[in-house]
């Protein structure tokens, strides 16, 4: 199976949860979780693995834990997450 990497920001404690593209090509996510503990970075893990059909396993930060920005490395292509996320066509 192929895997990708994925540049994302995150902000917790947000009203929601939310997944979007920023027209840079990076995701922005939104999680009503905390930054305390790794909640934030467990909620986006969960959000992702579940837009991308994914269990949890699957879906990794790779670097940034301790940071907003954040690289996540998930076992699908670039064009599956693109898909999956609803990626405008023009990134």
């Amino acid at each position: 199976m192929a895997s990708c990497r994925i540049e994302l920001s995150v902000q917790p404690k947000a009203g929601q949860e939310r997944v979007e593209w920023r027209a840079d090509g990076t995701l922005r996510v939104t999680v009503t979780a905390a930054a305390e503990n790794g909640k934030a970075n467990d909620a986006v893990v969960a959000l992702l693995a579940a837009k991308l059909g994914l269990p949890k396993r699957d879906v990794r930060i790779t670097q940034g834990l301790s940071a907003r920005r954040k690289v996540v490395e998930v076992e699908l292509s670039i064009e599956e997450v693109r898909h999956a996320l609803g990626a405008p066509s023009e990134l």
